[in-house]
């Protein structure tokens, strides 16, 4: 699948010269990837995404301190205890951290999920802009850099147009 989509661009790359000489169709090309890395909506999609982290990497912190001062406390009273309390002692702290593990899975789980939904929501609303912006301008073909684009004269590039008309939040 990979091999047809990268045949097909450097087919519509080979192309773009004969295209853009035939006067018929205009060609651009866009890097969506960078709109969205500097739009207001994507900066800010960042700091949601970075303050989830910080929350996730809170609780995480917290639940390692509670396994450190059960490993100490183990550590200390090992030797006072009884064989059956030990064994519970060291049975919780297993447990403690595997609920850390799980934790741990379960965040990163979480957080690759909202960056994904994120990217998804942000990425339709900027090919919205790219498709009006396009039709407005008379473009026929609009290709993303960010999809395998080996050269693109700079003079077809209108990545910072759409960036300036997604951050205004046409769409």
């Amino acid at each position: 699948m990979r091999r047809v989509v990268v045949m097909i661009v450097a087919g519509l790359v080979l192309a773009l010269p004969t295209l853009a000489k035939a006067g018929s169709t205009k060609v651009a090309v866009v890097d969506l990837q960078q709109v969205i890395a500097k739009s207001k909506q994507g900066k800010e999609a960042m700091a949601k995404l970075k303050k989830m982290y910080e929350q996730k990497k809170a609780e995480v912190d917290k639940k390692k301190a509670e396994i450190q001062r059960m490993r100490e406390e183990l550590a200390k009273k090992s030797s006072l205890l009884s064989e059956k309390a030990k064994k519970a002692k060291e049975d919780e702290y297993r447990e403690a951290l595997r609920d850390l593990q799980h934790l741990i899975d379960d965040s990163k789980s979480d957080l690759r999920l909202k960056e994904n939904e994120m990217k998804q929501q942000l990425l339709k609303q900027a090919i919205n802009v790219v498709q009006k912006m396009a039709k407005e301008k008379g473009y026929g073909l609009v290709i993303d850099m960010s999809g395998g684009v080996v050269y693109a004269d700079k003079s077809i590039n209108i990545s910072e147009s759409v960036l300036k008309r997604f951050d205004k939040g046409v769409k």
